[in-house]
């Protein structure tokens, strides 16, 4: 099954207007795979199924395009200098209210409340959000593989997790 270059447009666009994801930095060869294999599994064409997307898909569709367009890579404490920053701000913020968007499967926003715990604050929030559901759901679980804690410094893991990785800050 062959996909147009408009047909990979038009897809991008339908993509944004059901999902808010703009897909303009993705290649297009990832577009047309997944626009192609999506069509395969529906038993239709890509233009069909274009068609039915465009019409208003059951929510169930757009959960798999959410999963299938997303990268969910992301461990502890990735990019330390920003995390610092950022509780340098709102650590001195009374009662912080923090949004995490994107937090894929949550090791974003547990890392911040592990480092505002540690500089003493108490009284703050986090809510993490991600448009990948399955993400979210391993996120509330708070279970963690070793390669989710690469960067994580041995006396953090010490503190904040069980030895099976269990995120003991919940």
């Amino acid at each position: 099954m062959t996909v147009t270059v408009d047909e990979v447009g038009r897809f991008g666009e339908l993509v944004a207007t059901g999902l808010g994801l703009r897909m303009s930095d993705r290649p297009v060869n990832v577009l047309s795979t997944v626009l192609r294999s999506r069509a395969e599994q529906r038993g239709t064409s890509t233009g069909g199924y274009l068609d039915w997307l465009a019409a208003g898909p059951e929510e169930g569709e757009l959960g798999w395009l959410a999963r299938s367009l997303t990268v969910p890579e992301t461990y502890f404490f990735r990019d330390p200098a920003q995390l610092r920053a950022f509780v340098d701000l709102t650590s001195r913020v009374r009662g912080p209210r923090i949004l995490s968007a994107g937090c894929a499967s949550g090791e974003e926003p547990y890392s911040l409340a592990m480092l505002l715990r540690d500089r003493g604050v108490e009284d703050f929030s986090i809510l993490g959000v991600d448009i990948n559901a399955d993400l979210i759901a391993r996120a509330r679980q708070g279970r963690y593989s070793a390669w989710a804690l690469r960067a994580t410094p041995p006396e953090t893991r010490q503190r904040w997790f069980r030895a099976d990785g269990v995120q003991n800050i919940l």
